[in-house]
């Protein structure tokens, strides 16, 4: 009878214990889309040591300039290369010659849209300079605006009436790079996704 005793309890030291597994709790699925902010759990999670986005009044956009209408731009006639102006000036201007590779002079004598030429364009100051005319709202023929963004020369002279922030914020920047403005009002925004069919070429110090 002791035997029998031990051996049952011998049996019931090796007997897996019954363990009822939980499900983890589920977490809600954020997206966040290139023209949503974050929310406020997101900036939470920002280190104390990031610049505080500085607060900046939106202006009332024309009918028609909404980020839906900008994204059908786009897809439209941004894919053609046809939001970047002053081109054929750029057909014209012997520092532009001078600066790039015989490839890629061939690739825009092709008539390919700047945004798709592999090596892009090098475009410099004195050629930048050259570029940043805005004459006002509707000067469809005369407005030529190009801009540095982060070493990236990006025209914006399409996009400008659709900025939310006005256009004065961006034309006061003119001569710098804009991008630690860019940063500090919208950074969770992806400028290179928003404008990748208005880059004309990498921004040189030559």
């Amino acid at each position: 009878m002791d035997n029998q005793n031990e051996n049952n309890h011998s049996i019931e030291r090796f007997k897996k214990p019954s363990i009822r597994i939980m499900e983890p709790p589920s977490r809600p699925h954020i997206q966040l889309s290139a023209l949503t902010p974050p929310s406020r759990s997101y900036n939470n999670n920002i280190s104390n040591s990031t610049r505080p986005l500085e607060k900046r009044n939106k202006v009332k956009l024309k009918p028609g300039h909404s980020s839906l209408d900008w994204n059908y731009l786009v897809a439209t006639r941004g894919i053609k290369g046809e939001l970047v102006t002053g081109l054929d000036d750029l057909r014209q201007d012997a520092t532009f010659f001078e600066i790039n590779s015989k490839t890629t002079i061939d690739q825009f004598n092709h008539r390919i849209p700047p945004y798709q030429i592999r090596p892009p364009l090098k475009i410099n100051r004195q050629i930048l300079q050259r570029h940043q005319i805005w004459l006002g709202e509707g000067e469809v023929q005369v407005n030529d605006y190009w801009c540095n963004i982060g070493g990236k020369v990006y025209c914006l002279t399409k996009y400008l009436e659709f900025h939310p922030g006005g256009i004065p914020i961006i034309l006061e920047l003119k001569d710098q790079d804009i991008l630690p403005a860019f940063n500090n009002h919208h950074r969770w925004i992806s400028y290179e996704k928003l404008l990748q069919t208005c880059l004309v070429g990498t921004f040189v110090n030559v």
